[in-house]
């Protein structure tokens, strides 16, 4: 007769495995997969699991699994009650096979779901997952710090309420979270935003809008203002002679490092957006007179053609990887660029932007991004001359506003008009 016997890893799923004395055994797959997990980990947690061991690692499914697996033995119990032994492995199946609402309305499950469309949609830009990756992250992290397992009709008042407090809150260390909390507005709206989409999205599956308009009437409320919270944009700039800096460092023995210092003098000196500047490839160049440009379509806005040119340094850097700059995620990029400035005083002043834990500011390396890289070649444009037209045509803007952005007080604010009568 049949019993569970442990948790196991099969093609990236999680299964609970059943079997009996026979050999003959059943997998019955959980709703959730470990495609965000690295091979290395993978084999951890598949060594883990055969011994009996629950992985830390796992830690934000256990409730999950444990619910699941406890209504999966629920059957075998009641079967056992009813018949007055365990039910064979052909009759589990047709018990398993006869409960199939038992992970129906699973939110995690409902999500990954959301997403692998989402991820169909965005293969040409993977990086555009960001947001509703992170959005998966918090809910596992949710699910972690209340020890609950959501289901779509937990998307109640109560819940929004309490999620929305819990994106604000710090992290505790060491406690297996996958994020870090302590989010400003601007990035709480993203995730309540991606919650939106979600909804919406299994409103439309089902064909019925009650979670739907419910949630909306919530996020309307007063309560969930994220503009009371949203910090200042942090607009700083590289100048001409920090770039150059970084263009000529030498960069021993650390690969990684001088990948990103590359990747990012790049983005310097063309203004490229970071989802532009890892789906690039040679298909993207054109050479008009012996000069090189990058000629193409924005990730992003897919508004026009954009044309910016590129030095006979960018091209070999270029050339150096073989045409394609997908090495890193955003986020990694940005971290191994931070380490790499942090090391030279020419990055080690004080900004204007006040850190809310330490009450000291920012040194200027601690707030640097990719997307400063774009907001340095916006400023150091427009502080030598070029036109906002000559601008935009660069960077694939179509509104003067949404430009203006991009440039730091730093743009304008040094620029001396008294010497434009002088000359």
């Amino acid at each position: 007769m049949i019993e569970y016997v442990r948790l196991i890893v099969f093609r990236n799923g999680l299964y609970l495995y059943y079997s009996k004395k026979d050999m003959d055994n059943v997998r019955v797959k959980l709703n959730i997969t470990l495609d965000d997990f690295s091979p290395k980990d993978i084999h951890y947690i598949k060594s883990l699991l055969k011994k009996g061991k629950f992985p830390t690692m796992l830690e934000p499914f256990r409730e999950e699994i444990e619910i699941i697996k406890n209504k999966f033995n629920y059957l075998i119990t009641e079967y056992k009650k009813e018949n007055l032994v365990l039910p064979s492995v052909k009759e589990f199946r047709i018990l398993i096979k006869n409960k199939t609402d038992i992970q129906s309305d699973n939110f995690l499950q409902l999500l990954n779901n959301f997403i692998e469309e989402k991820r169909k949609d965005f293969i040409q830009s993977p990086s555009s997952l960001k947001d509703f990756i992170s959005f998966r992250n918090s809910i596992l992290d949710y699910q972690l710090e209340h020890k609950c397992v959501l289901y779509l009709n937990s998307v109640n008042r109560d819940f929004v309420r309490n999620y929305f407090n819990f994106l604000q809150h710090k992290r505790e260390p060491n406690k297996g979270f996958k994020t870090k909390g302590n989010l400003d507005g601007k990035t709480i709206k993203k995730r309540l935003d991606v919650l939106k989409y979600f909804v919406k999205w299994y409103s439309n599956e089902k064909k019925d809008f009650k979670y739907y308009n419910n949630l909306i009437s919530i996020l309307n409320e007063q309560t969930f203002n994220t503009k009371k919270i949203t910090e200042e944009v942090k607009k700083v700039t590289l100048s001409l002679e920090q770039i150059k800096f970084l263009q000529e460092l030498n960069i021993r023995g650390n690969n990684t490092l001088c990948k990103v210092r590359d990747m990012f003098v790049f983005v310097c000196q063309t203004g490229l957006r970071f989802s532009d500047l890892i789906s690039l490839n040679f298909g993207h160049l054109e050479k008009i007179n012996n000069q090189y440009y990058i000629y193409r379509q924005s990730k992003k806005t897919k508004d026009k053609y954009y044309r910016v040119e590129i030095s006979d340094w960018l091209f070999e850097v270029f050339k150096k990887y073989n045409y394609n700059f997908n090495l890193m995620s955003n986020q990694k990029s940005n971290q191994y660029l931070r380490e790499l400035i942090s090391d030279y005083e020419e990055f080690n002043y004080p900004t204007k932007y006040l850190n809310r834990e330490t009450n000291k500011p920012f040194l200027f390396y601690e707030v640097i991004t990719f997307h400063q890289g774009r907001r340095s070649f916006i400023t150091n444009l427009l502080d030598n001359g070029y036109s906002i037209v000559e601008v935009m045509e660069r960077t694939d803007h179509t509104k003067v506003s949404t430009l203006e952005k991009y440039v730091s007080s730093k743009g304008y604010g040094n620029r001396n008009i008294l010497n434009l009568w002088s000359n």
